[in-house]
Formats: C-alpha cells, sequence, structure tokens
C-alpha cells in the first residue's frame, strides 16, 4: 500500500498519486514524485479534504494491524485545515471530519504518534505528540529532536527502514510553496545535500526566519507513503514547472 501522492489544489482540486522517478533539478523529483502516477480530480475543498481524510484513515488502520502503532508527520500552514482538525473557515462551518464520530469509529488515536516535520506547528492532538522545542538554538534542538527519534527507532515505536535504522514513517504529510518547498526545505538549497543526518538546521533560507529546522530527504524519502498537498492559485507555477 505504499505511496507517494501529490494533493493539488489551483483553480479545480486535484490529487495525484505518483512513484519512482528520481532527477535532481527539483525537491519533487529528489522526492520520487514525478515518473508515474495517477490523477484524480476533485471539484472543491471539501471533495478535496474528504479524499485526504480518506487516505489517512486508510493508511492508519493498515499501519496498526501491521505494527501496533500509526506514526505521521505533519508540516505547518494550512494542512491541519485540509485534514478537518482546525476550524479555519471565515463562518466557522469548516467540516471536521476527523473528529467526527464516523471517523472515531475508525481512527484509534491512542495509537497514533505525531511528529512535525518542522518547526511551525499546531498542536490538535490529545497525546503522544513529538514536538520540536522552540526554546533552544536551532542546531541544539534539531540534536535534542533527532535524539528523541533515534529512541522511538531502537524501541521500535517507530519501524526502522529495510536497509537501515533511518526511521520508515508511516505518512509524511506535508505542504508545498509557491517555489516548490516541501517541510523547510527549499530548491537548490545546501540543505537538500545532508545524507547522515535526519534532522538539519539551515540558517540562510531564502524566506523568514532564516533559521529553520527540518527533517532532511534522507526520512522523507524513506517514508512507507509520502503526500504533499498545495492549495491556491499561487502554486499553479510551481506545479506546471513539476509536472
Amino acid at each position: 500500500m505504499e505511496s507517494r501522492i501529490l494533493t493539488i489544489r489551483t483553480d479545480a482540486h486535484l490529487i495525484a498519486e505518483k512513484t519512482g522517478g528520481k532527477r535532481k533539478e527539483t525537491i519533487w523529483r529528489l522526492l520520487g514524485l514525478i515518473k508515474t502516477g495517477e490523477i484524480r480530480v476533485h471539484e472543491n475543498l471539501e471533495e478535496l479534504s474528504t479524499g485526504l481524510v480518506d487516505y489517512i484513515a486508510e493508511i492508519s488502520e493498515a499501519s496498526i494491524l501491521k505494527h501496533g502503532a500509526f506514526c505521521i508527520v505533519l508540516s505547518g500552514g494550512s494542512l491541519i485545515s485540509l485534514m478537518g482538525l482546525l476550524d479555519r473557515s471565515p463562518n466557522g462551518l469548516f467540516n471536521r471530519k476527523l473528529i467526527e464520530s464516523l471517523y472515531n469509529k475508525i481512527v484509534d488515536w491512542d495509537k497514533w504518534y505525531v511528529f512535525w516535520a518542522e518547526e511551525r506547528a499546531v498542536n490538535v492532538f490529545p497525546r503522544h505528540i513529538y514536538s520540536i522545542n522552540d526554546r533552544v538554538s536551532v542546531d541544539k534542538a534539531a540534536t535534542e529532536y533527532e535524539f528523541a527519534i533515534r529512541q522511538m527507532v531502537k524501541k521500535r515505536t517507530v519501524t526502522p527502514s529495510e536497509n537501515s535504522e533511518c526511521p520508515k514513517f508511516d505518512l509524511f504529510l506535508l505542504g508545498m510553496g509557491s517555489d516548490g518547498q516541501v517541510a523547510s526545505l527549499f530548491p537548490n538549497h545546501s540543505a537538500l545535500e545532508v545524507k547522515d543526518d535526519w534532522v538539519t538546521h539551515p540558517t540562510n533560507s531564502p524566506k523568514p526566519p532564516p533559521e529553520r529546522i527540518t527533517f532532511t530527504l534522507l526520512v522523507i524519502n524513506s517514508a512507507a507513503n509520502v503526500a504533499i498537498l498545495a492549495t491556491g492559485a499561487s502554486k499553479a507555477n510551481a506545479i506546471h514547472f513539476e509536472i
């Protein structure tokens, strides 16, 4: 059931599952999102959000059956709203799908382990939250975060990859910037070249804040499933360039 999924909203709403492929020009190619895939078009955000939630619930159920836990990594921004976990609609009527009674029956929240892909975080989950320490320097915070995850891999709370001790998270759920950025990894940035660390701390990011903390490509590519979400017309050029 492993997948690479690209979820886009520009003028229309689109989900594209893509696997394989690897060219070095862009982050998406480094993540293996380009070569093959299926495209599903949705007419509105409600359909997009419903499809996303169903996708998460399916992976959650399968992961818990397989190894007793669901380890999900999230980025900040509007992603939480699309998951239906945070009401950000102007009229307060956003459908909070993952916490509706139907989804509460499907999702075993006690077995969810939630990690943050970068320093931007909104804690909306009741338990098993593994946040980045924002009260220390970025280098220390990155070291602490990687150490904590290494301990969880040793305990097998997080499953290791088949060929290394790198964590194999069940799902990476990431947003995308208008320049193609994912997590705090920017196109043509030196952070993309980090090979051994699980967590890195760029100090010269092209967009503020300059100091950031992020998982590396090594960890993202080791995940069982990766989903990237992009909403809004501002992402159209980056999407057109990629696909």
